[in-house]
């Protein structure tokens, strides 16, 4: 959630990039939405979703001071920045610079035929001014889960950083094991930055009823009662009994990573294939 404090934050953060120099955060990475190519309304909702989720994998690994997803949106809306702009490399160093990131980790998404998805990613050294590699993987769309993995561990690979068995396994654990659920998720997230509170809420409800051991929809509905930004939901005291036992977190939309994360004895690549139908065709959680 993007609060009048980040937004403050944002500010300041434009007005000082003239004066920033030198060497950024030591060990701090962050992740940008990633740029649909062309106007496929399947890869809107993870344009951000796959953002999302490298964000909460990466913050895992306690090499990396990962930035959260709300300072990045708070900046690019003081700098009226689409996601468009974050194709350009430039661009992206410097949004690398303003967030203090020693790197950047960036990209576009793209659909072919049979709703084949390719993710094209960059990752900058900031204070270089240039690439390290571009990363990419690609297969199913409905396999977006097990893509999302393929990428971190590359991402992870081209920093040189050794996993131990232990982090490797954990960080192979989905977040969830139903693709529709995800995808409602992400819509919630792009209807949530776009104030569209109460429109979140339904995605965030659906995703939750889809599958209820998936824990980051009740935690961002968690956010939005709590903030007082949208009306009395079903099971709205069950939310609110939550939140009061998150109440000392930080934003809950950051990287929703719960404190206890549930350990999934499915992984990605055993997720069944799901065939979006006319009813469950997406939109770009914009409308």
């Amino acid at each position: 959630m993007v609060t009048p404090e980040l937004r403050q934050w944002a500010k300041n953060a434009l007005e000082k990039e003239a004066g920033l120099k030198g060497l950024q955060g030591k060990n701090t990475l962050s992740v940008l939405y990633f740029l649909a190519k062309g106007d496929d309304p399947l890869l809107a909702p993870i344009q951000k979703g796959l953002a999302i989720m490298l964000i909460t994998d990466l913050k895992k690994l306690e090499k990396f001071q990962v930035v959260d997803r709300v300072h990045l949106q708070a900046l690019m809306d003081e700098l009226r920045l689409s996601q468009s702009g974050l194709v350009d490399e430039s661009t992206g160093l410097r949004l690398g610079k303003m967030l203090k990131a020693r790197w950047i980790v960036g990209g576009q998404l793209g659909l072919s035929g049979e709703k084949r998805l390719s993710i094209l990613s960059y990752l900058l050294d900031v204070p270089k001014g240039k690439a390290l590699g571009s990363p990419d993987v690609a297969g199913l769309f409905q396999d977006l889960l097990r893509l999302e993995k393929d990428l971190l561990f590359k991402i992870i690979d081209t920093l040189q950083i050794a996993l131990t068995d232990e982090q490797r396994k954990e960080l192979e654990q989905p977040v969830t094991v139903n693709f529709r659920a995800l995808i409602a998720y992400f819509k919630g997230i792009n209807a949530s930055d776009d104030q569209d509170y109460e429109k979140a809420a339904g995605y965030y409800d659906e995703a939750r009823k889809l599958d209820p051991q998936f824990r980051w929809p009740t935690i961002a509905l968690t956010e939005l009662t709590h903030l007082r930004l949208i009306k009395s939901l079903p099971g709205k005291r069950r939310i609110k009994e939550f939140a009061r036992s998150l109440r000392d977190r930080t934003s809950l939309t950051d990287s929703l990573e719960p404190e206890a994360p549930i350990k999934r004895i499915r992984k990605p690549d055993a997720v069944p294939v799901i065939e979006p139908t006319g009813n469950d065709r997406l939109t770009t959680g914009l409308d």
